[in-house]
């Protein structure tokens, strides 16, 4: 993949950091995780994704090793760093890949700077969720306030980011009777995930949890690029769904959706979902990147 490179940008005082790989005149690929994880989470990714591409994987702000923000965590300024680092790392405009949070940062910043965005490929992207829809009474919320509590009692405790992939491998934060994180995701997904909870200000989940992160996300204003959606299966947790589809079409009628049945939200890094991921990412780059 050519040289690896860690850089980091500053805005408003505050770093945020990217991993860029491959050739400095490939083209360009941004990646961005979701919410309490990190860039790390995209390191699985194969050579038909990478080669004669310049990979870049962004932790935002908060998440990583980014900086954490003094104050709140909102959905403008984790795009507009976003901004900041394809203006000063990547140099101009490129793909912007993301799951969960960073889908509806990636939206934001084609809305913000549609000059510095080609196109758009969103992993069940919480873009009609922009109040408590997320609290800790819904499934998603149960999800993330689970998260919270183990993410902050380990980090207080000072656990290793190894023990800590040990715990989560016997760990499931879904309801119900989901198998554990060693058994659903792939290795690397579980690694990778002992590292963002390590590493994240748990502030970032009480955004998620109240609604502020996502407040000032629109879903009318124009995306002026090629978008490619795909959701998770409604029965197994989705946050895009078919009513969303619904909505979406109102007003981005071009904005291609595809539901895929038997996909949790983590669509990426589940062991039975990773390879139609892979396969719907590969096409799309072969067409827009």
């Amino acid at each position: 993949m050519g040289r690896r490179a860690i850089m980091r940008v500053d805005r408003d005082g505050i770093g945020v950091y990217a991993d860029l790989a491959g050739p400095a005149d490939g083209r360009p690929v941004v990646f961005l995780h979701g919410a309490a994880s990190s860039g790390t989470v995209w390191d699985w990714l194969p050579p038909a994704v990478t080669a004669d591409r310049r990979i870049v994987k962004v932790d935002f702000r908060g998440h990583g090793r980014s900086d954490r923000a003094p104050d709140a965590y909102l959905l403008p300024d984790f795009a507009d760093d976003i901004a900041v680092v394809l203006r000063d790392i990547v140099g101009g405009p490129a793909t912007l890949v993301g799951h969960s949070l960073g889908g509806a940062v990636a939206w934001a910043v084609a809305q913000r700077h549609p000059d510095l965005v080609t196109a758009l490929l969103l992993g069940d992207p919480p873009l009609f969720r922009g109040s408590r829809a997320d609290d800790a009474s819904s499934p998603a919320g149960t999800v993330f306030a689970r998260i919270r509590s183990a993410a902050d009692q380990w980090q207080r405790e000072g656990v290793s980011i190894d023990e800590i992939s040990k715990r989560l491998a016997r760990t499931s934060f879904d309801p119900g009777s989901a198998p554990t994180m060693g058994v659903a995701y792939t290795g690397d997904a579980v690694e990778a995930t002992a590292f963002s909870l390590k590493h994240v200000d748990v502030r970032v989940i009480d955004a998620v949890l109240d609604g502020s992160m996502l407040a000032a996300l629109d879903t009318s204003a124009p995306v002026p690029v090629p978008v490619l959606l795909l959701a998770a299966d409604e029965a197994l947790g989705a946050v895009f769904t078919t009513a969303h589809a619904k909505q979406l079409a109102e007003d981005h009628p071009s904005a291609e959706v595809v539901h895929l049945t038997g996909a949790g939200h983590w669509i990426h890094l589940e062991r039975r979902t990773r390879p139609v991921f892979t396969r719907h990412l590969v096409d799309f780059l072969a067409r827009h990147s």
